[in-house]
């Protein structure tokens, strides 16, 4: 008798996307297990399920850099925002997420939500230009946790800003990002995050999210691989061990 042949379906949220999302050999994205999504990926031998998802009371807004000079890095900067996202279950009772976008203007992509593909779908949207305007951000990451609803007991509020510069000259410059996000973490009570590469000043981020939540690398694979397990390190909030220097 021969074997018999491993199921092999389509049961992934992402099928048919057009991306190959099972984290097997040649796959863009690891949001899936192993033989779940074979119209992209092609046959697989199924795996055991991805981890369980994150199951955290939280409101979390990630604010993320579109400047033109993140053109370049803008295939890995929509899979490190998935690998962020799709790390926690979104649910009313659980965690909400908003995306808020920035360039030149600021823009609230979309306000909190559990929808995932919703979330997904701005994230494939991300397309960069233009300046760095990260006050402007900043403060619409405030107006979407202003308009959250009250629970009890209230959420934890995260705020992880992603970028790979300096705020632009025209809109008063670094020292301007920092005192504006300052105010805005204190009125919001919001943990702030501050993750960045490139251009972006290891000094000007850690005064944006204060001490041992600021994070530099080299690209954007580094920020993923820091960012890896959001849950562990916003449920148990921790100094991190000094950085080597770049």
């Amino acid at each position: 008798m021969p074997p018999a042949t491993p199921p092999c379906d389509n049961t992934c949220p992402y099928s048919g996307d057009g991306d190959c999302d099972d984290g097997g050999p040649g796959s863009e994205y690891q949001y899936c297990a192993g033989g779940t999504d074979c119209d992209d990926c092609g046959w697989r031998v199924p795996s055991p399920p991805p981890p369980p998802l994150c199951q955290l009371h939280a409101e979390l807004v990630l604010v993320v850099d579109q400047s033109g000079s993140m053109w370049n890095h803008r295939f890995a900067m929509r899979a490190m925002l998935k690998s962020v996202a799709f790390q926690f279950e979104l649910h009313p009772d659980l965690a909400r997420l908003a995306i808020v976008l920035f360039a030149s203007s600021s823009q609230i992509a979309t306000p909190l939500t559990t929808n995932l593909t919703e979330v997904a779908s701005v994230i494939e949207s991300y397309t960069p230009a233009g300046l760095t305007a990260i006050s402007a951000a900043m403060l619409d990451a405030e107006s979407v946790l202003a308009a959250s609803r009250t629970t009890s007991p209230p959420p934890k509020r995260i705020i992880i800003l992603f970028t790979d510069g300096e705020q632009s000259v025209s809109f008063g410059g670094d020292s301007d990002a920092i005192a504006v996000s300052t105010a805005v973490r204190e009125r919001t009570s919001a943990e702030v995050y501050a993750v960045g590469f490139g251009g972006a000043r290891r000094a000007t981020l850690e005064a944006i999210a204060g001490r041992g939540n600021a994070f530099l690398g080299s690209s954007v694979q580094d920020i993923q691989s820091w960012l890896q397990d959001m849950c562990t390190r916003v449920s148990s909030p921790r100094i991190p061990p000094p950085l080597a220097p770049l």
